[in-house]
């Protein structure tokens, strides 16, 4: 049986420091300084087996979300249309209104179409 083993929790401000590398908004001492902790240990920290682990399982997360969101692109569409409130059938009479403009409105050209929607 191993002796000592020690799991250490990984700390408020290490977590914070994590974020703002991987957000790719400040480098390594940046960051550091902007959360409390010593700019001149910066790679120390970053080198700690459990905010490595952190950074590791967030990367995977965030990669893990984009591909979900990739993969169900019209999910992504009906989601939204929700936020903005729009039914069906709002929108196919939009359509219905702007296939229906007469063809001097429009120019005969659909961005003119839309300029003439807003």
């Amino acid at each position: 049986m191993p002796k000592n083993t020690v799991s250490d929790p990984i700390t408020d401000q290490e977590i914070a420091f994590a974020r703002l590398i991987l957000s790719g908004t400040m480098n390594d001492r940046r960051a550091a300084e902007a959360v409390g902790l010593n700019p001149e240990t910066a790679a120390y920290t970053k080198a700690k087996p459990r905010v490595r682990a952190y950074m590791m399982e967030h990367r995977a997360a965030v990669n893990e979300r984009l591909v979900d969101q990739e993969a169900d692109p019209s999910r992504r569409a009906v989601e939204g249309l929700r936020k903005l409130n729009l039914g069906r059938d709002q929108i196919l009479a939009r359509l219905w209104e702007l296939a229906t403009l007469s063809h001097e409105a429009t120019r005969a050209s659909s961005p003119a179409r839309s300029r003439l929607s807003r």
